[in-house]
Order: structure tokens, then C-alpha cells, then sequence
């Protein structure tokens, strides 16, 4: 008999905890859908792709974990430009054009507390960007990446 509500109370102190892990995520957070490889430290991505998940972003999230990140994907190069609107933590922009970084903006702060957006400073790599990377803050010179550093990039929703 012992040895059953033992089992029982084993069996439901780990389902409490698994569910505990699941509410840990943050808030907004989604399962990673590819990666991206650059210097050969691989990154676990959600991609936005279309226009209202690049427009959304990371905003109104708590944060990234170390390795993860959000990957912008567009089908012609062009000048882009981003804002922190909603963001509620600091993360590194990773430029990418033709499989190569061109670009890095380390440690974008999230904007103060009641910034208006018409004051919100745009980032922008000042030239032509066919993806975007998103980490969190630190974690691109933590991976030594720099300008020409090849990306790569894979998983089960990205093939590229």
C-alpha cells in the first residue's frame, strides 16, 4: 500500500512539475521552427515571415533564452528598419544579406517606460538585408560573430 502512494505522489509531484516548466516560458514565447548557424554556433528560431509576425516581433515578450532568437525572412533584399516598440528587454540585430552578416547593432535597449513611438529610435543596417536575426542582448560577441561571418540555416520549416 506504501509503496502505491509513494508512486501516486511521485507521479504527482512530476506532473506539477512539468507543468510549472511549461508556465515558466515566456509570455508570447513559440516552439522554435529552424535554426541559423553562424560561426558555427547554431541558434534555435521562430521565424516571421509574414507581415504581421514582422510586425509584432519580439514585442510584449519577457525575453529570449541563451541560443534562441526570432529570424526575419524576406523574398527580395531591401533596406529594412526596426523599432523596439513593446520590447521589455535588450537584444543584438544581426544584419544578413546572401548568407553573410553585414551587419550587427549589440545591445539595443528596449525604450523607457512611456516612450511615445514618433520618438522611438529605428535601427537599420544601412544597406540591403535579405534576414534579420534577433538574440538576446550579448550573445553575438559572445559568439565572436562579425561582418562576413557565413550564416547557414535550417530545420524543419526553413529550408533555404
Amino acid at each position: 500500500m506504501r509503496r502505491g502512494r509513494r508512486a501516486q505522489a511521485a507521479a504527482t509531484a512530476l506532473v506539477a512539475l512539468v507543468a510549472a516548466a511549461a508556465c515558466a516560458r515566456s509570455e508570447g514565447a513559440a516552439r522554435p521552427d529552424a535554426w541559423v548557424e553562424i560561426d558555427r554556433v547554431r541558434v534555435a528560431v521562430e521565424l516571421a515571415r509574414t507581415p504581421e509576425e514582422q510586425r509584432r516581433g519580439l514585442s510584449g515578450r519577457d525575453g529570449l533564452g541563451w541560443g534562441e532568437g526570432m529570424l526575419f525572412l524576406y523574398r527580395d533584399a531591401g533596406f529594412q528598419q526596426f523599432w523596439m516598440i513593446d520590447m521589455r528587454f535588450p537584444i543584438d540585430m544581426v544584419w544578413i544579406r546572401d548568407g553573410r552578416i553585414v551587419g550587427i547593432h549589440h545591445r539595443v535597449p528596449p525604450p523607457a517606460d512611456g516612450t511615445p513611438p514618433d520618438a522611438l529610435p529605428r535601427y537599420a543596417p544601412g544597406e540591403l538585408v535579405d534576414a534579420v536575426l534577433e538574440v538576446p542582448a550579448g550573445f553575438a560577441q559572445a559568439s565572436g560573430w562579425a561582418r562576413d561571418s557565413a550564416v547557414r540555416y535550417g530545420g524543419g520549416a526553413l529550408a533555404r
